[in-house]
């Protein structure tokens, strides 16, 4: 803590290794048997100019790059009719100004990676609903929504858009 500079900073990584696998690092909350699972919270801190970023990012390797998942919990009860976990991934609100950008692109490679944007299959009903949807305006436009394929600047064929019912 400090009252006019900057608070420190905590660091917290598995071992390193030279020759084999380097350490795990884990954080995990509390279980409970009839009541809620502990929740676990990272967060930055707040400021008057900037909050603080947060960067989670999984490692880099001269073959495979590291996996990162983000996953809810699953319902596992036998008999509950409860749902799994949702998912939420937002960008921040702004009172005077625009809100935060989202952005989900694959990385840049000799061929980009896919992205895929689906539903689960459902085992006793109906499926998940996709919505695309621009943001309602009170004063002004609303926003656009643009469907796109990219060009191709070689002897390849630019991509299809094929949609279906």
């Amino acid at each position: 803590t400090s009252e006019s500079g900057s608070g420190g900073t905590l660091y917290l990584s598995g071992g390193s290794s030279i020759h084999g696998d380097g350490g795990d690092m884990m954080t995990t909350s509390g279980s409970s048997t009839t009541g809620s699972g502990g929740n676990v919270a990272l967060l930055s801190g707040s400021g008057e100019l900037s909050g603080g970023s947060m960067s989670i990012e999984s490692g880099s390797s001269g073959n495979t790059g590291g996996s990162l998942n983000l996953l809810a919990g699953k319902n596992v009860g036998e008999k509950s009719t409860g749902s799994g976990g949702s998912v939420t991934v937002r960008s921040g609100s702004s009172t005077k100004s625009e809100s935060g950008e989202l952005v989900m692109e694959s990385g840049a490679g000799s061929s980009s990676g896919l992205v895929t944007v689906g539903t689960g299959t459902s085992t006793d009903g109906t499926s998940g609903v996709i919505s695309f949807s621009t943001g309602h305006a009170s004063h002004g436009s609303s926003g656009s929504m643009i469907l796109s394929v990219g060009s191709s600047a070689a002897a390849g064929k630019g991509g299809s858009l094929e949609m279906s019912a």
